[in-house]
Protein backbone atom coordinates (compact mmCIF):
# COMPACT_ATOMS: atom_id res chain seq x y z
CA UNK A 1 0.00 0.00 0.00
CA UNK A 2 3.08 2.27 0.95
CA UNK A 3 3.82 1.86 -2.72
CA UNK A 4 1.03 2.60 -3.94
CA UNK A 5 1.11 5.57 -2.20
CA UNK A 6 4.56 6.62 -3.24
CA UNK A 7 3.82 6.44 -7.00
CA UNK A 8 0.27 8.25 -7.22
CA UNK A 9 2.41 11.07 -4.63
CA UNK A 10 5.44 10.95 -7.50
CA UNK A 11 2.49 11.18 -10.52
CA UNK A 12 0.57 13.78 -8.56
CA UNK A 13 3.75 15.78 -8.17
CA UNK A 14 5.03 15.65 -11.98
CA UNK A 15 1.40 16.62 -12.88
CA UNK A 16 1.56 19.76 -11.17
CA UNK A 17 5.01 20.65 -12.64
CA UNK A 18 3.19 20.24 -16.34
CA UNK A 19 0.16 22.85 -15.27
CA UNK A 20 2.35 25.93 -15.68
CA UNK A 21 4.00 24.83 -19.29
CA UNK A 22 2.17 25.55 -22.62
CA UNK A 23 0.83 22.99 -24.49
CA UNK A 24 4.01 23.12 -27.17
CA UNK A 25 6.37 22.93 -23.89
CA UNK A 26 5.36 19.98 -22.66
CA UNK A 27 6.47 16.22 -24.30
CA UNK A 28 4.18 14.29 -25.56
CA UNK A 29 5.21 11.89 -23.17
CA UNK A 30 4.40 13.85 -20.26
CA UNK A 31 0.67 13.58 -20.55
CA UNK A 32 -1.62 11.18 -22.03
CA UNK A 33 -4.06 13.78 -23.31
CA UNK A 34 -4.19 15.10 -26.88
CA UNK A 35 -3.65 18.56 -28.32
CA UNK A 36 -6.62 20.75 -26.82
CA UNK A 37 -7.29 21.55 -30.64
CA UNK A 38 -7.24 18.01 -31.57
CA UNK A 39 -10.66 15.82 -31.61
CA UNK A 40 -10.74 12.51 -30.27
CA UNK A 41 -11.42 9.92 -32.22
CA UNK A 42 -10.82 6.22 -32.40
CA UNK A 43 -7.73 6.71 -34.18
CA UNK A 44 -5.50 9.17 -32.28
CA UNK A 45 -6.81 7.23 -28.78
CA UNK A 46 -4.31 4.82 -27.46
CA UNK A 47 -5.38 1.50 -26.35
CA UNK A 48 -3.93 2.40 -22.42
CA UNK A 49 -6.72 5.28 -23.20
CA UNK A 50 -9.44 3.51 -24.36
CA UNK A 51 -9.12 1.85 -21.55
CA UNK A 52 -9.92 3.94 -19.15
CA UNK A 53 -12.62 6.01 -20.58
CA UNK A 54 -14.44 3.40 -22.51
CA UNK A 55 -16.12 -0.26 -22.14
CA UNK A 56 -16.70 -2.03 -25.63
CA UNK A 57 -20.46 -3.39 -26.28
CA UNK A 58 -18.57 -6.93 -27.06
CA UNK A 59 -16.32 -6.82 -23.60
CA UNK A 60 -17.41 -9.94 -21.77
CA UNK A 61 -14.50 -10.30 -19.27
CA UNK A 62 -12.24 -7.49 -17.73
CA UNK A 63 -9.51 -8.97 -15.41
CA UNK A 64 -6.64 -6.89 -14.13
CA UNK A 65 -3.11 -7.09 -11.73
CA UNK A 66 -0.01 -5.39 -10.33
CA UNK A 67 3.08 -5.69 -10.03
CA UNK A 68 3.89 -4.66 -13.11
CA UNK A 69 0.77 -4.02 -13.98
CA UNK A 70 -1.35 -5.95 -16.35
CA UNK A 71 -5.19 -6.44 -18.37
CA UNK A 72 -6.95 -9.39 -19.69
CA UNK A 73 -9.71 -8.52 -22.24
CA UNK A 74 -11.77 -11.30 -23.05
CA UNK A 75 -14.16 -9.59 -26.25
CA UNK A 76 -16.63 -11.84 -28.01
CA UNK A 77 -14.70 -12.88 -30.87
CA UNK A 78 -10.72 -12.15 -29.11
CA UNK A 79 -8.82 -11.78 -26.19
CA UNK A 80 -5.96 -9.19 -25.35
CA UNK A 81 -3.34 -8.88 -22.72
CA UNK A 82 -1.79 -5.68 -21.83
CA UNK A 83 1.55 -6.51 -19.70
CA UNK A 84 3.91 -4.78 -17.84
CA UNK A 85 2.41 -1.27 -17.61
CA UNK A 86 1.59 -1.42 -21.73
CA UNK A 87 4.94 -2.77 -22.91
CA UNK A 88 3.57 -5.94 -24.33
CA UNK A 89 0.72 -6.40 -25.41
CA UNK A 90 -0.89 -9.48 -27.60
CA UNK A 91 -4.38 -10.50 -29.14
CA UNK A 92 -5.15 -13.78 -30.32
CA UNK A 93 -8.74 -15.04 -32.05
CA UNK A 94 -11.03 -16.46 -29.33
CA UNK A 95 -11.19 -20.36 -29.55
CA UNK A 96 -12.88 -20.74 -25.97
CA UNK A 97 -16.20 -20.46 -24.53
CA UNK A 98 -16.06 -17.31 -22.51
CA UNK A 99 -18.96 -18.08 -21.04
CA UNK A 100 -18.41 -21.13 -19.19
CA UNK A 101 -16.12 -20.81 -16.71
CA UNK A 102 -13.65 -22.33 -15.83
CA UNK A 103 -11.64 -20.90 -18.65
CA UNK A 104 -7.83 -22.34 -19.69
CA UNK A 105 -6.25 -21.14 -22.68
CA UNK A 106 -2.87 -22.01 -23.51
CA UNK A 107 -1.00 -20.51 -26.63
CA UNK A 108 2.87 -20.47 -27.67
CA UNK A 109 3.00 -17.07 -25.96
CA UNK A 110 0.31 -16.63 -23.27
CA UNK A 111 -1.61 -18.47 -20.74
CA UNK A 112 -4.45 -17.45 -18.67
CA UNK A 113 -6.39 -19.67 -16.24
CA UNK A 114 -10.09 -18.00 -15.22
CA UNK A 115 -11.89 -19.44 -11.78
CA UNK A 116 -14.43 -18.71 -10.40
CA UNK A 117 -13.23 -17.75 -7.37
CA UNK A 118 -13.95 -14.66 -4.88
CA UNK A 119 -10.91 -12.68 -5.56
CA UNK A 120 -9.34 -9.54 -3.32
CA UNK A 121 -8.47 -6.69 -5.87
CA UNK A 122 -6.11 -4.14 -4.91
CA UNK A 123 -9.05 -1.19 -4.83
CA UNK A 124 -10.16 -3.53 -1.55
CA UNK A 125 -13.68 -4.67 -3.53
CA UNK A 126 -14.18 -8.39 -3.78
CA UNK A 127 -14.28 -9.37 -7.58
CA UNK A 128 -15.93 -12.72 -8.80
CA UNK A 129 -13.07 -14.04 -11.00
CA UNK A 130 -9.58 -15.01 -9.96
CA UNK A 131 -7.30 -14.91 -12.72
CA UNK A 132 -3.48 -16.34 -13.56
CA UNK A 133 -2.16 -14.91 -15.99
CA UNK A 134 1.40 -16.74 -18.10
CA UNK A 135 3.46 -14.54 -20.24
CA UNK A 136 7.68 -14.61 -20.94
CA UNK A 137 7.74 -17.16 -18.00
CA UNK A 138 6.46 -14.66 -15.89
CA UNK A 139 2.78 -15.44 -14.08
CA UNK A 140 0.55 -12.44 -12.87
CA UNK A 141 -2.09 -13.02 -10.83
CA UNK A 142 -5.01 -11.04 -10.77
CA UNK A 143 -8.94 -10.45 -10.31
CA UNK A 144 -11.78 -10.19 -12.69
CA UNK A 145 -15.27 -9.90 -13.03
CA UNK A 146 -18.03 -10.69 -15.95
CA UNK A 147 -19.77 -7.53 -17.64
CA UNK A 148 -22.24 -9.94 -19.40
Amino acid sequence: MKKLLSVCSIFLFFSCQNENKSPAELNPKDSISSHIDTPKTEENITNNQRILTEIPSNLIIIATGTEPGWILNIYSNKYEFIGNYGKDTLYGERTFEAEQIPIYFTSSDLSFKIEKKHCLAISGDTLELSVEVKHKGNTYKGCGKILK
